[in-house]
């Protein structure tokens, strides 16, 4: 680190300290000009050449209120302390930057368009001035234990703590914050983002780099990736903190696309999240994992019956991805479709989901693994429009139970391949082993449909009760076809078959591309699920263009009382 020294010199002197040798110094912040001196020029030029540029005012500002007012040996300003020729040096210095203020024993704000005025016209003129809206001196007005401010021509305008009810009018910021009475990690991701919401930065990298000490992380300097920094920034924020408001973000923008990665484009999506809150202890558990897919990571999924959703067959429920935060005590979420096997991507960005306070209309699903798609895939092999929904499915089949029987909390599987809004399972390649199983409570009693090798010609469709399995089989039953999932189709079917044993038979003949039928038998006729009960099976093609590509199998299940 080299600090200047501030020796009443004409030219201060830089030297250069590592580790605990670094002496107690005060530090800079202020907005760049045209004519600030470089670390080359300072050790070069001579006086007269210096002079003539503002920037080095800056400096010799600096340094005379370092050794009469603070009596520190010892200062740091950032145009001359760097040297920005150093790629290397340079990464360190940014990765560094928010540690060096939080160490500075005191930090002068230089306000360059800050005129004179009385305290009154600080309300007026404070706002206006141009180092509340860069990017970089977020990290310096909030790291230093001590923010003094001064105007144009170097006069004392109070510090941050005596200001902070204006300085957090002007920021968002808490005032507990400012007066150093809370800490940045009592703060949600999402809140933090929202500090940065309206600052700029000169190049699109420095969006993401300026934030770094805020989050606590750190970053390789690319220049040149653009807007990749700030997603690098956000991955590497999920890599060190279990926060899930940094999905909370919103996309105010009249060009929102309907569909789009997890992540947000920059903090300015963040812009509503100012009175955002953690809900404490719901995501102190969130594991996060970086694959090639996205995303991934365990949490469980809403299901929203208070609008209607996109399903062609009437009211579905939108599903709502829980990132564990509260505004005014009402849950926050963010809409989410499933794009792939297991993989969900954003849906309407332009819009957040808030619950009412008090509300019967969610159904919360099991715990599972969830992968998000940082960014959606450029093309869609079955579709050429621009729905990843429908582009990325080669065959659906749709399960119709009557109101009867209909139970949300009905277990199905493959999970990975179930679309809870459009209420389908789905296959994505050509040629796919296909597997579908559906265990029903309901009617006080459960059955199984299924549906194997769904994607390779004519299928195998079984309808059995399961009221006279055990406990035990029931749960063996469900573990071995998780463990087979969509690969083993005719191991799954095996399975199956061996589980109900004798009790299955050979259904009434289907269409040729249907395939065969198996279902239980009993002594009065078509299901032993109830004495009573009588249970019908009807399966039709029908085509779906917002579910599938090609036409949707459709199974329609009947159940009559005599």
């Amino acid at each position: 680190m080299r600090l200047l020294k501030t020796t009443a010199s004409a030219i201060p002197r830089v030297r250069e300290f590592v580790g605990s040798q670094i002496p107690p110094y005060a530090i800079l912040s202020h907005t760049w000009d045209q004519d600030e001196v470089t670390l080359q020029q300072l050790l070069t030029a001579n006086l007269s050449e210096l002079q003539t540029k503002a920037g080095f005012q800056k400096i010799q500002q600096t340094c005379a209120l370092t050794r009469t007012r603070d009596g520190f040996e010892y200062a740091w300003v950032d145009t001359c302390c760097i040297d920005k020729t150093s790629s290397a040096e340079l990464s360190e210095a940014i990765n560094s930057m928010f540690a060096w203020y939080h160490d500075a024993k005191v930090c002068y704000v230089f306000l360059a368009d800050l005129p004179p005025s009385t305290a009154d016209d600080l309300w007026l003129y404070l706002p206006r001035c141009r180092w509340f809206k860069r990017g970089w001196t977020l990290q310096e007005l909030l790291a230093p234990r001590e923010v003094l401010f001064f105007d144009r021509e170097w006069n004392y305008r109070g510090n941050v703590k005596e200001l902070a009810r204006l300085v957090g009018e002007i920021t968002g910021i808490p005032r507990r914050l400012l007066r150093r009475e809370a800490e940045l990690s009592d703060f949600a991701v999402a809140r933090r983002m929202s500090w940065a919401a309206a600052r700029e930065t000169t190049r699109v990298e420095d969006m993401a780099y300026c934030l770094l000490g805020i989050f606590d992380v750190n970053l390789s300097l690319i220049y040149g990736e653009g807007a990749k920094a700030y997603s690098r920034l956000q991955e590497a924020i999920i890599q060190s903190m279990a926060d899930l408001s940094i999905f909370a973000w919103k996309d105010d923008r009249d060009s929102a696309p309907l569909f789009t990665g997890i992540l947000a484009d920059s903090p300015a999506h963040f812009a509503w999240c100012n009175s955002i809150d953690s809900t404490p202890g719901d995501s102190a558990y969130t594991n996060f994992t970086m694959t090639t897919r996205g995303i991934q990571t365990d949490a469980s999924l809403i299901l929203d019956y208070s609008k209607p959703g996109v399903s062609p067959y009437g009211c579905s429920p939108n599903v709502i991805f829980d990132t564990c935060c509260r505004v005014e005590g009402r849950l926050v979420g963010v809409r989410v479709r499933k794009v792939g096997g297991g993989l969900y991507a954003r849906c309407q960005p332009d819009k957040v989901f808030m619950s009412a306070k008090y509300t019967d209309q969610l159904m919360r699903m099991p715990l599972d693994m969830l992968t998000f798609a940082i960014r959606l895939p450029a093309r869609f092999p079955f579709h050429p429009g621009p729905d990843p929904v429908v582009g990325n499915r080669h065959s659906a089949i749709r399960i119709n139970l009557p109101q009867s029987l209909a139970d949300p909390s009905a277990y199905v599987m493959p999970r990975s391949h179930w679309d809870e809004e459009q209420e389908v399972f789905f296959c994505l390649q050509r040629l796919h082993k296909g597997l579908v199983r559906f265990l029903h409570p309901g009617l006080h009693v459960r059955f199984l449909v299924g549906c194997f090798g769904c994607n390779m010609g004519p299928s195998y469709i079984v309808l059995g009760s399961m009221e006279a399995m055990s406990t035990e089989t029931s749960t063996l039953l469900r573990s071995q076809l998780d463990r087979l999932k969509l690969e083993n189709h005719r191991q799954a079917r095996e399975l199956v078959l061996g589980t109900f044993d004798t009790t299955l038979r050979e259904g009434p003949p289907l269409p040729a591309d249907f395939g065969s039928l198996m279902y239980l038998t009993s002594s009065v006729g078509w299901s032993g699920l109830r004495s009573d009960l009588r249970i019908e099976l009807r399966i039709r093609k029908e085509r779906q263009p917002r579910v599938c590509v090609n036409p949707t199998m459709v199974i329609d299940i009947f159940c009559t009382l005599p």
